[in-house]
């Protein structure tokens, strides 16, 4: 790996992403699985994954034409709680973790990205 890829991943962990990785900024070998999904109605009421920005989803490069790689990064939501929709009575479940905290994920991922 390189010194620039150490660098990257570094500061990504740094910011706590947990998960970082780099991969080549090329199609997206999944794209027509997922373009099948959407045309099967599988994406219900989520419009950000049907408006302008599906097209966008097959090629990394046509947000950033001139990407050789991207820096992929994740956190992890681990939280104390129940392990398991199948610990909890029939007919019920729980909000996904990543809407646990305090604060709005979109805002705490935003703010380590930046």
């Amino acid at each position: 790996m390189t010194a620039a890829a150490h660098l990257l991943l570094d500061a990504a962990h740094a910011e706590g992403f947990e998960l970082a990785g780099l991969t080549p900024a090329r199609p997206h070998p999944d794209y027509e699985r997922y373009r099948s999904w959407v045309e099967r109605g599988r994406a219900a009421g989520m419009g950000y994954l049907t408006d302008h920005r599906a097209a966008v989803r097959k090629d990394p490069r046509e947000i950033f034409p001139a990407a050789e790689t991207l820096l992929c990064v994740g956190k992890l939501y681990q939280t104390a709680g129940p392990g398991s929709v199948s610990d909890l009575p029939s007919g019920q479940g729980w909000v996904s973790r990543y809407a646990w905290g305090s604060r709005d994920y979109h805002e705490v991922l935003g703010e380590s990205l930046h």
